[in-house]
């Protein structure tokens, strides 16, 4: 069989017309089937929004401090004479710490107790001194009952002397009292030369020896510092999008670096009603025991405090939410037709969900992976899809 073989000017005109004319084509039938393939909606696979109310936790860091705490000044100018306690002292409320010495003061606390008994002196002898002239008085007017018995000047010479003595009671009375109760403030004042214990609990620093002067203004330094560790305060900063979800009644369990391998429990007791505008954090307070001074004050601890919101969420899977320029979007499917919907995302939750806020309801279908490249307004057919099958 001989080969017809042309050139290549023919060759390429030949080209050109067996193109024109449909040459190795497919079939109408085909091209038909084609477009009418085209008009098809695509399937996008898709999931069902639903609400949950799972409880979680949250991970901050929180701080030890004792449950009571105080620095004792003394509160009087002295010496300090005797110094009972050190660092570590354990002491009851009302022990003794420290004594002091002030030799005025014991000057003015004998002034004052001349000064009340001068006072409780004269007292009793304005007491008898009324009680003798009101005597009198009523002699003379039972005796003035009698005509011309005793003369009218009389009797009221002695309603007048009567009548001055019971003043004179009566101010004696009030220096009395005023003298006890001068008495009394430096009585108490002298108290304060000896230096007790506000409540049990441990010395946890000594800042002064025998002979030392304090108590001189409010520039003074401590004497001492006293903790009461027998109870602790963990303290936590919860951020501001946890704060409503703390329960009152919410136990957090927390770890200690100088405790390693031990898990430690915390009972929500105080919170401070608050948001610092600094940390935007609230701070709450749990009580911890602390049976055997085991634990400490100052010890950070890495705290996870359970949370849960006060009414159920819409939840999804994490790639059903995608992010444009305009925020956090999921793609829902009304009909055949897809509607970008803005959220706002949540906590992510376990099992790869996320919470979501926005313009949705409980069934609601969302395309299972959401992305740009479905636009708005897309005719497609929604193919319900395993959650759990379906990959970020």
């Amino acid at each position: 069989m001989s080969v017809l073989i042309l050139p290549a000017r023919r060759r390429v005109a030949l080209m050109a017309v067996c193109a024109a004319a449909g040459c190795g084509g497919a079939p109408d039938g085909q091209a038909k089937a084609s477009s009418a393939d085209a008009s098809v909606p695509q399937t996008m696979a898709v999931v069902a929004v639903h609400t949950s109310n799972a409880r979680r936790t949250i991970a901050v860091p929180g701080e030890l401090r004792p449950y009571e705490e105080v620095r004792v000044y003394s509160r009087v100018p002295g010496f300090v004479r005797d110094v009972l306690v050190d660092r570590g002292s354990v002491v009851r409320k009302g022990d003794v710490l420290a004594r002091l010495d002030a030799p005025e003061l014991t000057s003015q606390a004998l002034e004052s107790q001349s000064r009340a008994d001068a006072a409780d002196a004269s007292l009793v002898e304005a007491e008898t001194r009324q009680r003798a002239s009101s005597a009198t008085f009523a002699r003379i007017r039972a005796a003035a009952a009698t005509d011309g018995a005793i003369a009218p000047d009389e009797v009221d010479r002695a309603l007048a002397t009567a009548r001055a003595d019971s003043a004179r009671l009566i101010a004696a009375k009030g220096q009395a009292a005023a003298a006890h109760s001068a008495q009394q403030a430096v009585s108490e004042t002298a108290a304060y030369l000896t230096v007790t214990a506000p409540f049990d609990g441990i010395v946890t620093e000594r800042d002064v020896h025998p002979g030392a002067l304090v108590g001189l203004g409010s520039a003074a330094a401590p004497m001492f510092a006293l903790q009461n560790n027998s109870r602790l305060r963990l303290v936590v900063s919860i951020p501001e999008a946890y704060v409503g979800s703390v329960t009152s009644t919410g136990v957090a369990t927390f770890q200690l670096r100088a405790f390693p391998s031990d898990t430690f429990h915390a009972t929500l007791a105080r919170r401070s009603g608050s948001v610092s505008a600094a940390l935007r954090a609230e701070a709450m307070e749990f009580d911890v025991g602390n049976q055997g001074l085991r634990l400490e004050p100052g010890m950070y601890a890495d705290v996870i405090v359970p949370v849960a919101r006060s009414a159920p969420t819409l939840v999804v899977p994490t790639a059903a939410v995608a992010t444009s320029v305009n925020g956090p979007f999921v793609i829902a499917l009304k009909g055949d037709t897809t509607h970008w919907v803005n959220v706002r995302k949540g906590d992510v939750l376990s099992g790869d969900r996320v919470e979501i806020f926005g313009d949705l309801h409980d069934g609601d279908l969302v395309a299972a992976r959401a992305t740009e490249e479905i636009r708005s307004g897309t005719r497609v057919r929604g193919q319900r899809t395993d959650t759990a099958r379906v990959k970020p």
